[in-house]
């Protein structure tokens, strides 16, 4: 989502990837895939600019998802890994939860050191 300035001086946000074409008249002008067409104060260039910066914020936001969700597998199976040593005799409960404690803690400290 991008935010521009309307000739009358009212903001708008418009879908980045709902953008057909921006033409330039010489004052730009949006024209959207529904047809919808809106006219400007930013420039091409600085709407090119704002797109390529939100893009590459949602590409970044995806990468570090992606790394978290990867940790958080890897912890899910080093705990089911040791859950599975573990669980014998009554208290296998206890040393369970004791296991689990022990592999946050160990992943917490690990993720602060990257």
């Amino acid at each position: 989502m991008i935010v521009l300035t309307r000739f009358d001086g009212s903001r708008i946000v418009l879908n980045d990837s709902h953008i057909e074409r921006i033409d330039i008249t010489p004052d730009t002008v949006i024209t959207l895939t529904n047809g919808d067409r809106y006219l400007v104060r930013e420039s091409a260039d600085d709407i090119i600019t704002m797109i390529s910066e939100f893009q590459a914020k949602i590409a970044l936001s995806a990468a570090r998802i992606s790394a978290l969700a990867s940790k958080v597998h890897d912890v899910a199976d080093e705990m089911a890994a040791e859950l599975g040593e573990s669980s014998s005799g009554d208290d296998a409960g206890v040393e369970d939860a004791e296991v689990i404690d022990e592999s946050i803690a160990d992943s917490s400290s690990h993720g602060s050191e990257q």
